[in-house]
């Protein structure tokens, strides 16, 4: 994070002209940073006569040269790692158990003979039975 010591800013605002976001902007005639525009380039660091802008030392820093991936992309590829680890290793067990299970409810079940009576009632027509008041 790039940080600006208001007591070393003359206001000369150079590091204005230099940010390529548009972060930096003048108050009471002393630079300030909008963090959220803020990429962090260091073109600012440079160009500052007065050395009033600094990047926080409790930043942590990379060497030149190495990478560093933004949260979002680390935590798509652990995301991406344990779906796959999920589809080859527990999928094929799962499907199978499944198999297993519909092979023998099917194994179990005994088609039944269809039956022209229905259980629980005469043959032939249904019969209806009338309330005739206590008879």
């Amino acid at each position: 994070m790039i940080q600006i010591n208001q007591q070393q800013c003359n206001g000369c605002a150079r590091c204005l002209d230099v940010c390529p976001e548009g972060a930096i902007y003048l108050v009471d005639e002393r630079a300030q940073i909008d963090q959220g525009r803020c990429t962090g380039c260091g073109d600012c660091i440079e160009e500052c006569p007065t050395a009033a802008i600094y990047r926080d030392a409790t930043e942590i820093t990379t060497p030149p040269g190495v990478k560093v991936q933004p949260r979002e992309s680390t935590l798509l590829t652990a995301i991406k790692s344990v779906v796959v680890t999920v589809g080859t290793t527990l999928l094929p067990v799962i499907i199978s158990k499944i198999g297993e299970a519909l092979t023998t409810k099917l194994e179990n079940k005994t088609p039944q003979a269809p039956s022209g009576n229905k259980p629980g009632r005469a043959s032939g027509k249904q019969v209806r039975r009338r309330y005739r008041g206590g008879r």
